[in-house]
């Protein structure tokens, strides 16, 4: 673990598990970025073989990025997300829990693949 103070930022290399409320965020690294003055994380990025558990989802990427006051998840990278027997395959993953907004996009020439009846995007 390394800790810079001045730029308020604690990085975590090797198998890295950080769990909040009822996220579970795993990957290679994890950066954690905190308010200097209360010492609050407010922003977490997960880089490289990233698996996240939260509520009854499940979603694997190449990078995780939580603000954490924003209650705003960006995903990218091989985004796969699974709920049950529903599974949402993207490039990009975009989620605001606050505004109930969420967006997938395909990358350069794929398109979003979807399984299962999830009666909208929304619901996933």
């Amino acid at each position: 673990m390394d800790v810079y103070q001045s730029r308020g930022e604690a990085f975590f290399q090797g198998n890295v598990k950080a769990t909040r409320n009822d996220m579970t965020v795993q990957g290679k690294t994890l950066r954690m970025f905190y308010d200097k003055a209360t010492k609050k994380v407010v922003r977490m990025t997960a880089a490289g073989d990233v698996v996240i558990h939260w509520q009854d989802r499940m979603a694997t990427c190449d990078q995780a990025t939580y603000l954490i006051n924003e209650k705003q998840m960006y995903l990218t990278g091989k985004v796969v997300m699974t709920r049950g027997e529903d599974r949402l395959v993207c490039e990009r993953f975009y989620m605001d829990s606050l505004k109930e907004i969420q967006s997938c996009q395909g990358g350069p020439g794929k398109r979003v693949k979807i399984k299962g009846n999830i009666g909208g995007i929304s619901d996933f």
